[in-house]
């Protein structure tokens, strides 16, 4: 039975704000929106192909993060706001006007690195990826990274982790993972757009963490898959939750 997989599934939340727009008539009809960059590589392919078959109406998506999305959208400044993760009950007992959240894209997050000389493809437990993250796995060959991949050389080297500095909804999803299968983690640090992780190095968007991984040997995080497949960036198999692998222990 195969019981890995290369990502953690989600539904993503975009947050619509109630009134919209107006329905069409001989004017131009224009929609903004702002928010996550982990819908954008879908969301862009649907606005330049429906602007094709309606010109009429002016759709524009500002990728700035879900943070930002939020934000603005709680502000009226535009139609619709893309977020992974959603609106909380406080900010929505704030808000002038009526909130929706609406899952529109299932995407997935992956653990991705850059590991000079190894060309397989890694396997992670929700222990390693914890580890890692709490700063208790420092070096690429730890010993449980050697169990999870007896087949790969892997190297003595440390591990330079890299996490999001902008309000993101890819932190969301992966500290919301993070804080399933360690209770440390979720005592420590826990879920959020914007944490402060224990250990690692900040870059702003996909597109900066795939940046510094492309740029610098032996570093670690985590990307929407779309940015990690199209920018040919390394990223692992990671544990099946409750499945018992025959290259790891139970998941939780």
């Amino acid at each position: 039975m195969q019981t890995t997989r290369r990502a953690f599934s989600l539904a993503l939340l975009p947050i619509v704000s109630g009134g919209g727009v107006g329905a069409a008539t001989n004017e131009d009809v224009r929609l903004t929106s702002a928010g996550s960059t982990f819908i954008y590589p879908m969301l862009g392919v649907w606005l330049r192909e429906y602007t094709k078959i309606h010109p009429e109406f002016k759709l524009a998506y500002d990728p700035v993060g879900s943070g930002k999305g939020i934000a603005r959208t709680l502000v009226g400044t535009v139609d619709v706001g893309a977020s992974d993760g959603p609106i909380t009950d406080a900010q929505l007992k704030d808000t002038p006007k009526r909130i929706l959240h609406v899952p529109v894209v299932l995407g997935a997050v992956v653990p991705a690195y850059s590991l000079p000389g190894v060309s397989e493809d890694l396997r992670f437990t929700s222990e390693i990826l914890a580890g890692i993250y709490l700063g208790k796995i420092k070096r690429w060959n730890d010993p449980a990274l050697v169990r999870a991949n007896p087949n790969v050389r892997l190297p003595n080297h440390e591990i330079s982790v890299l996490f999001r500095t902008d309000s993101s909804g890819t932190t969301y999803v992966w500290t919301d993972y993070l804080s399933k299968i360690s209770s440390e983690w979720k005592g420590r640090v826990g879920v959020g757009t914007s944490v402060s992780f224990p250990v690692g190095l900040g870059a702003r968007f996909n597109e900066g963490i795939v940046a510094e991984i492309k740029n610098q040997p032996y570093t670690f995080g985590y990307l929407q898959s779309t940015y990690a497949i199209e920018n040919h960036v390394q990223y692992g198999s990671v544990q099946n939750c409750g499945f018992r692998s025959k290259w790891g222990t139970d998941s939780v």
